[in-house]
């Protein structure tokens, strides 16, 4: 198997069906940010799949919600108490913007609480068979505490990513929207989805990730009639953070993956 030569701490190029083309440190547990929304994207559709909810079921914005979204840095909407919206918008919100209060809305929609969502996204784990990875939410009350922490290897991500687009493989044309149209009743707003800049015939970026002081890349790129899958976590390149540069860091480092692949 080809080593994955990139400027990145871990990381994977795979078939959406598992192959894996080539890999560096993929076994490798590290903090991922807020890829952890994949996980519950899947779990919400899962529920929504077995009729235990429902795509247009209401979610009435509590106090605790709202203290959540005026503290999350990464809300891109704002949302009040008593607010009305649908699980199908959450959904949205947390597919193309990555908002953790969307996140916080599904997994207290779907599960009650958080200590119910840790229980089932252990089982979750189990059903993939991942033993190595720590998945955790902070013991605190906080609510702003809630998914700050998770751990994974690019492994073990990559069966989640195969799991959730090969059964929803809607969700591919979501993150592909140029924009986010979103409106309760409250409020109505436009918002331009922060990486369709990105998509092209040959890559999509699903997401980008922004830690401390690394990020992490996740895309999708068709070739040869195929479906591959990029992983790329803890990259040094701080340049993904700066929107006007961040298509051409992204080609970039999508041509070093082809290249090494298949143009030797």
């Amino acid at each position: 198997m080809t080593e994955l030569q990139i400027a990145a701490e871990s990381g994977l190029c795979a078939e959406l069906n598992g192959r894996i083309l080539a890999e560096k440190k993929s076994t490798e547990l590290l903090a991922t940010g807020q890829l952890d929304k994949f996980v519950i994207l899947y779990e919400s559709l899962a529920a929504i799949r077995s009729h235990d909810l429902a795509f247009n079921a209401p979610i009435i914005v509590s106090d605790a919600a709202h203290s959540f979204s005026e503290k999350d840095p990464s809300a891109k909407v704002k949302l009040s108490t008593g607010e009305l919206l649908s699980v199908k918008q959450a959904i949205e919100i947390l597919m193309i913007l990555s908002d953790k209060t969307a996140a916080f809305l599904l997994i207290n929609t779907v599960f009650g609480n958080d200590h119910n969502w840790r229980c089932e996204t252990s089982h979750f784990f189990e059903q993939l068979k991942i033993k190595d990875d720590v998945f955790t939410v902070s013991d605190q009350n906080d609510d702003d505490q809630l998914i700050q922490n998770s751990h994974m290897t690019a492994r073990s991500l990559l069966k989640i990513l195969n799991k959730l687009f090969n059964d929803f493989p809607e969700m591919l044309e979501l993150a592909k929207q140029p924009e986010l149209v979103f409106q309760s009743d409250r409020q109505a707003i436009k918002i331009k989805n922060p990486n369709v800049f990105l998509n092209d015939a040959d890559l999509v970026t699903i997401s980008i990730a922004n830690g401390a002081k690394e990020d992490d890349l996740v895309a999708f790129f068709k070739m040869n009639q195929k479906q591959y899958l990029l992983e790329l976590l803890g990259l040094e390149s701080s340049q993904l953070r700066d929107r006007d540069t961040r298509y051409t860091q992204t080609k970039e480092l999508f041509s070093q993956v082809r290249e090494q692949l298949w143009q030797k």
